[in-house]
């Protein structure tokens, strides 16, 4: 939850129909070496609200809009620091049995974002983002479990 609302206060959307990116940045030596969860680890923000680090991302929830782009894309928190070592990138995008942008999954494409049209109207969605972190040869997948809304409008 954004840490500006007040405790069991819910986010007010006030969406305009448009592309929603959502950028999502991890702490990836930290994560990669087990010195925190991928709570505490991966930020999320999608230019409306946002999941900092240390807040639960099975609580966000991100608007998207029919016949609109969702775009995620992903960075190491400290490329040049601390994360240097430990490159992350897009795995898939995974919806369960929903299909929202045509298929149950979306894959990593060239520019190594996901993107997906979204085709259907209004609803709730859970779903998961897999993400990996490189090292020395090695990769470990990670997941982060938030929600899309899909807006008709």
């Amino acid at each position: 939850m954004d840490p500006l609302l007040k405790k069991n206060e819910t986010p007010q959307r006030v969406g305009t129909a448009r592309t929603v990116t959502i950028e999502i940045t991890v702490q990836s030596n930290r994560l990669y070496n087990r010195r925190g969860t991928v709570d505490d680890c991966v930020s999320i923000w999608d230019g409306m609200l946002g999941s900092g680090y240390g807040q639960p991302k099975a609580d966000y929830v991100t608007e998207i809009f029919k016949d609109h782009d969702a775009i995620w894309t992903i960075k190491a928190a400290e490329p040049k620091g601390t994360d240097k070592e430990y490159p992350v990138e897009l795995v898939e995008v995974s919806l369960g049995n929903a299909v929202l942008f045509g298929a149950d999954k979306l894959y990593t494409n060239a520019e190594l974002t996901i993107e997906g049209k979204t085709e259907t109207d209004a609803g709730e969605y859970n779903y998961t983002i897999k993400f990996n972190i490189l090292h020395n040869g090695n990769s470990q997948d990670y997941p982060i479990d938030p929600k899309l809304t899909a807006n008709p409008k």
